[in-house]
């Protein structure tokens, strides 16, 4: 844990340097803190004025972070009236994260779930409280490994 809020409190701590992309007469591009000369042309790469924002405290964006994630938890198991019979299933590889989602620990075991979006899609890692099961990933919608 110690380990994530140093990597947070780094990417938060950066300075906004100002940088000038600068293309001469012969085409040639430069980057560089000082302005560019009167005969370059100067595009600015990204916005450098102070943020109107206040700064929020880590703990308080850890706080949102564990709200939405109980939300989401609480509206999979809410869930659970619409599953019926599939509910004495186990989850299994190839099936749908909804029918995963209808089994015994997919709605009442899950208790985190960690999401990653790429560009191949959406992954996401359900961690569940199971005697037979500890982790289900699904990629895309589809369940692709369970992890005992």
């Amino acid at each position: 844990m110690k380990y994530l809020a140093a990597i947070v409190f780094t990417i938060f701590a950066v300075p906004a340097w100002a940088v000038n992309k600068c293309v001469d007469a012969a085409g040639k591009v430069s980057y560089q803190n000082e302005p560019c000369p009167q005969q370059s042309e100067k595009v600015k790469l990204h916005n450098t004025a102070p943020s109107t924002e206040p700064e929020r405290p880590i703990d308080a964006m850890f706080k949102d972070l564990k709200r939405a994630n109980d939300d989401y938890i609480k509206s999979l198991k809410a869930a659970g009236v619409a599953c019926g019979p599939k509910l004495e299933r186990m989850p299994d590889i190839g099936m749908s994260e909804a029918d995963f989602l209808c089994t015994r620990p997919g709605l009442y075991g899950v208790n985190k779930v960690n999401q990653t979006v790429t560009a191949g899609g959406v992954r996401k890692q359900y961690v569940i409280d199971h005697s037979a099961i500890r982790y289900v990933y699904v990629d895309n919608g589809v369940v692709t490994a369970i992890q005992k």
